[in-house]
């Protein structure tokens, strides 16, 4: 039987899945962050990825579908004697086979984050995708650092006041709220190690802290704004266009994407709103399996739903559809 392989490198972790070709996830391999990272680093969290995904897999014919670090993963493949149709899939086209969609609207908030839209007709736009700093609206990193400056405002008046001054510190490992100031400055704060932060905002926010409410919300907006011009550039408004969310925040805070919804239904009420029920990582496999001749549908793509909640880290809380 034939076996896939998908591989999804981002800002927070490495993802790797195996399965085979009926949509049977058999691994699932999570390493450290693979952007913005020393390249020791780098290659430490392939190898973390790939040693838990394919700790089972002994015999077989192995298609491979990546999103990113291509070179490393054909290396160690053939230390470990395996012989692989490696695939380059990359983020787009993994989102959209994971989307189970043709064309649509990608809505992408993980570490980092960007909206891109692809017509019928093939027409395409990418906006967003800056980076820390410059960009990254609506994004892990984007909620940590936002966490950062809520947690330094704290002591400013009651209404800034929020428990993120405590568990944000904490966190961190700083002395104090101050030590923020060093710690960023000093470059110790990482695309990583912010986009950590963000499941403290979630969290406190689902508590209804108000100023961790107030984070989410900001954030959501920044990436609808970005939506709209996409709406708008590629006159895709009023015309009931499907918008999928991926990445680990769209897909791990239902907190966040009910915001975000909200807002994106606010500027085109005729939106459909999605959230796929698998990471990128599958979006990969899916990528191998097409250029194996596999077809991926709905079918496929619930055994792979129904197999991965076997591997924790698959697992993605965000699950309703807003129609």
């Amino acid at each position: 039987m034939r076996h896939f392989l998908g591989v999804d490198g981002g800002g927070s972790k490495c993802d790797a899945v195996l399965m085979d070709e009926n949509g049977v996830v058999l691994g699932w391999g999570v390493g450290g962050p693979v952007n913005y990272r020393p390249m020791e680093d780098i290659l430490q969290s392939f190898d973390d990825a790939l040693a838990g995904a394919l700790h089972s897999f002994t015999a077989g014919e192995l298609w491979v579908g990546l999103i990113c670090g291509g070179g490393h993963v054909a290396r160690r493949l053939a230390e470990r004697g395996i012989e692989a149709h490696l695939h380059g899939v990359g983020e787009i086209e993994g989102g959209y086979l994971a989307a189970l969609q043709p064309w649509g609207i990608m809505a992408l908030s993980g570490t980092g984050s960007f909206i891109h839209g692809r017509r019928p007709d093939g027409r395409e736009l990418h906006l967003g995708g800056l980076g820390p700093i410059l960009g990254d609206e609506g994004s892990a990193y984007d909620l940590g650092l936002r966490s950062c400056r809520a947690a330094l405002r704290s002591h400013w008046s009651l209404s800034s006041g929020t428990v993120l001054a405590d568990t944000v510190v904490r966190a961190l490992g700083a002395g104090s709220v101050w030590s923020i100031v060093d710690l960023f400055h000093g470059h110790h704060l990482t695309r990583g190690v912010m986009a950590r932060l963000a499941p403290l905002v979630d969290e406190a926010a689902r508590a209804g802290d108000e100023v961790a409410c107030d984070i989410m919300s900001r954030s959501a907006i920044g990436l609808a704004e970005i939506l709209a011009v996409v709406l708008e550039e590629l006159s895709l408004a009023g015309q009931s266009y499907p918008v999928f969310g991926l990445g680990g925040v769209a897909q791990g805070s239902p907190f966040f994407w009910d915001l975000f919804a909200a807002e994106a239904l606010r500027r085109d009420p005729t939106l459909q709103l999605t959230v796929p029920p698998v990471r990128l990582a599958v979006g990969a496999a899916f990528g191998a399996m097409v250029q194996a001749g596999v077809e991926v549908n709905a079918s496929l793509r619930d055994t792979v739903v129904a197999s991965q909640d076997a591997f924790p880290p698959s697992l993605v809380r965000t699950k309703m559809t807003l129609i």
